[in-house]
């Protein structure tokens, strides 16, 4: 019975963490992309 819990728990847990990894990717990308393509263009120019 109480590791029926505990397992569910420890889902629980690794599924948010994961999905905050997830989201915090998303988070890096989006703040890092238009860095990167600035960057790229600026090196294709000079």
């Amino acid at each position: 019975m109480y590791l029926k819990i505990f397992q569910s728990k420890a889902c629980e847990l690794t599924a948010s963490k994961q999905t905050r990894e997830e989201r915090f990717k998303k988070v890096f990308i989006a703040t890092c992309y238009p860095y990167v393509i600035i960057f790229l263009i600026k090196k294709l120019i000079l």
